[in-house]
């Protein structure tokens, strides 16, 4: 049940997360529900008694025939309770695979990955708004894009540590006042922070 609380934390933000990841926190949560349905089931609801009636059997001839006769009611007795249990333990598993697959893909961020590296060049007027920012003269930086923004008006830049300060910085520019040099795999193994100081 902890884990259908978690599912159901997730449904918080679920709109923001990719349709897969919005599909598997329903989908568990209503899971879990059944799986509690079934537990209930099997814990709280009679298993049907043999018939008072038969046991007056006529095909009871000895008392060997009436303790195989019991033993069969007592056996499909116990059988029920079982059965019942097997199926609310199969549906607690689905919920929990489906909880676990939703959160992994809640806790992906759905915009990481079409982000790119990126050796970015600035304009003068972005230059001296960063220089006021970062403490020092910037024409140009690596930074982490998301390509989807260069066609919007402004552009998130996530700066890395070394090149605005020594923690990693996220900032907003102007798309007019950037221009991308060129799209790198990654930052160069020597990068200590600033390209052009």
């Amino acid at each position: 049940m902890a884990a259908a609380l978690v599912a159901a934390g997730l449904l918080a933000h679920v709109s923001q997360r990719p349709t897969l990841v919005q599909v598997l926190v329903l989908s568990a949560v209503g899971v879990w529900l059944v799986a509690v349905m079934l537990f209930l089931w099997a814990v709280a609801v009679d298993v049907s008694a043999p018939d008072p009636n038969g046991l007056s059997e006529p095909g009871w001839t000895t008392g060997c025939d009436f303790l195989r006769s019991v033993s069969r009611d007592v056996r499909a007795e116990l059988d029920a309770p079982h059965t019942r249990l097997r199926s609310a333990l199969t549906a607690t598993v689905i919920a929990l695979e489906l909880t676990i697959s939703a959160l992994v893909g809640g806790t992906v961020d759905p915009n990481q990955a079409s982000r790119e590296k990126a050796h970015i060049a600035v304009s003068a007027q972005a230059a001296s708004a960063l220089g006021r920012l970062c403490g020092s003269k910037i024409s140009d930086v690596y930074a982490t894009i998301d390509p989807a923004d260069l066609s919007t008006a402004v552009v998130s830049l996530e700066l890395p540590a070394g090149e605005c300060g020594d923690t990693a910085t996220t900032i907003r520019e102007p798309r007019t006042a950037i221009g991308v040099e060129r799209r790198i795999k990654r930052f160069p193994d020597d990068f200590t922070g600033g390209v052009s100081r």
